[in-house]
């Protein structure tokens, strides 16, 4: 089966303007069956679901992808506790385009969300699905959180703005021409600066998706994990996996669940004192 194929049936069901659908597809053929990356051809609006997305037009389908693992595939909130239903604050480092926070807003239009997100292009985008979708109550930043304060460097495509990280890793992306591929420079926080900024005393939960730094992002937060209650940790490793367990399990949390997948997710719960 081709990259995103399984994805079309569940946006198509979402999708009820043909139209836009037929724009959907079209993207999908000319970058997974192709392995072309459009250029860019600015935004255009689609209501998928009961969500209003901005969206560019060059990258319709990888970042109606990363959509489909939140709402259909529950990254991220497939465990008890981690939905946003009863939290205050909700932390959210790699916050992408914005699926997550729509997905917890729905459950809680009063939740307080950060928002978190390094690249240019990507928050852009970000900006765009909160004010469409006219949520409240969601702070953006537009930094890296990482184990240290200053800047750092990402691999992005312009074009395609749910793809950005420390390493795109193209071994793993056939379909992207290297040449597409840029660098360029963010400004980084760290976790203990965010909440001094943004006044946060408790935190309901923590989202890390940092792209590989989710253990050097936790080791630099010991004196705020206390103000945690849960962690939802995506991983890209076995060893970031084991370290990451070991870590939080020496810091007073419990690992409550474990949803395997390529980048698996990894749920915890503060210990009761």
């Amino acid at each position: 089966m081709i990259k995103g194929e399984a994805d079309l049936k569940f946006l198509k069901s979402r999708i009820k303007d043909e139209s836009k659908y037929k724009l959907v597809y079209r993207n999908w053929r000319e970058i997974f069956v192709n392995k072309s990356v459009p250029g860019d051809e600015g935004f255009i609006n689609i209501k998928v679901g009961s969500h209003l997305l901005s969206l560019r037009r060059g990258s319709l389908m990888p970042s109606l992808m990363t959509y489909v693992e939140v709402f259909r595939d529950k990254a991220h909130v497939d465990c008890e506790g981690f939905d946003g239903s009863d939290a205050g604050v909700v932390v959210d480092l790699g916050a992408n385009e914005g699926y997550y926070a729509l997905f917890l807003k729905e459950n809680n239009p009063d939740l307080r969300v950060i928002a978190v997100e390094p690249v240019k292009p990507t928050f852009e985008v970000l900006k765009r699905n909160v004010a469409n979708n006219q949520l409240s109550k969601v702070t953006l930043v537009n930094k890296a959180v990482t184990a240290k304060s200053g800047y750092v460097t990402f691999e992005v495509v312009p074009e395609a703005t749910a793809i950005a990280s420390f390493d795109i890793g193209l071994q793993d992306r056939s379909w992207l021409n290297p040449e597409r591929v840029k660098r360029i420079r963010v400004e980084s926080t760290t976790l203990p600066e965010l909440f001094n900024e943004h006044g946060m005393e408790r935190v309901g939960i923590l989202k890390l998706d940092v792209e590989g730094s989710e253990l050097g992002v936790l080791k630099s937060s010991k004196s705020v994990l206390p103000l945690i209650e849960r962690v939802v940790v995506e991983y890209h490793s076995p060893s970031l996996r084991n370290n990451c367990i070991k870590f939080l399990e020496s810091n007073g949390y419990k690992l409550v669940k474990e949803r395997k997948s390529a980048c698996g997710d990894l749920y915890f719960m503060r210990c009761k004192a």
